[in-house]
């Protein structure tokens, strides 16, 4: 593999990202780490790794369930905004692609949020993966769901033409495929980790510019963006993401 083209490819698209101020991604990274909590016991004396940062805000987040978070992201730009939004003796930045770790066991958790759908050889990501887990240790995925009750909308008003595609957004974000809840299972059921939990994070109905103006105008508030993640538990096909929790136990 050629690493520095890849890694120009990432901090090409990185620019892209401008959602610094999107409410409802927030909201979004809320829901699935509101998952990802619920799987972590004793977390504090934990070390995990995140792969990408975007712009910080979930590394913020992680930081604070965390002993130590380890964080590789391929662009310069997405560490650089990301180091700049948080500060913390438990945080180290590293300037990688995924595909450059080292394959040592040593963390405790390993979270791979909005990546799968970037990345060349997704099943190798997830191999390496399982070499850098502890025993027990778990990953944790999400991805955007190609089913989403907002893209399918977008397909009965003729914006899009295929659900599975990629959109010229999607390109533009550097997607490289389209995961639905079958696809994902698919993936992970093939790796050499166990899976654990499959569903939905957060039911989105509306693209996100539309639900961060409804925020902004006090549309919706706080009861609906919950109802919106209970939704997703009961409806996980039509959910705006889905999320996988895989354990290493062999």
């Amino acid at each position: 593999m050629d690493f520095r083209n890849e890694k120009d490819f990432l901090e090409s698209v990185s620019y892209s990202y401008r959602n610094e101020k999107s409410l409802i991604s927030q909201w979004s990274i809320d829901s699935y780490i509101k998952i990802y909590k619920s799987f972590m016991e004793d977390s504090t004396f934990k070390k995990g790794l995140e792969l990408g940062c975007s712009n910080g805000y979930s590394t913020e987040c992680l930081s604070k369930l965390l002993g130590q978070l380890d964080v590789v992201d391929g662009s310069e730009n997405m560490i650089a905004k990301a180091s700049a939004r948080v500060h913390g003796n438990n945080i180290k930045f590293k300037y990688a692609l995924f595909e450059e770790l080292d394959g040592i066991e040593e963390y405790d958790y390993i979270f791979c949020s909005y990546v799968l759908e970037h990345v060349l050889e997704p099943e190798k990501i997830i191999e390496r993966c399982h070499d850098e887990l502890r025993h027990n240790g778990l990953m944790f995925i999400t991805v955007p769901n190609a089913l989403a009750l907002s893209r399918q909308m977008a397909l009965e008003m003729g914006i899009i033409e295929d659900l599975y595609a990629l959109t010229e957004n999607d390109i533009a974000h550097g997607h490289r495929r389209v995961y639905d809840m079958n696809l994902l299972r698919e993936l992970v059921e093939k790796s050499p980790l166990h899976l654990v939990d499959i569903g939905g994070t957060f039911l989105k109905p509306y693209a996100d510019f539309q639900l961060n103006q409804m925020i902004t105008q006090n549309i919706i508030g706080r009861e609906q963006l919950k109802g919106m993640q209970s939704l997703a538990l009961r409806y996980p096909n039509i959910s705006g993401s889905i999320y996988a929790v895989l354990l290493k136990n062999k």
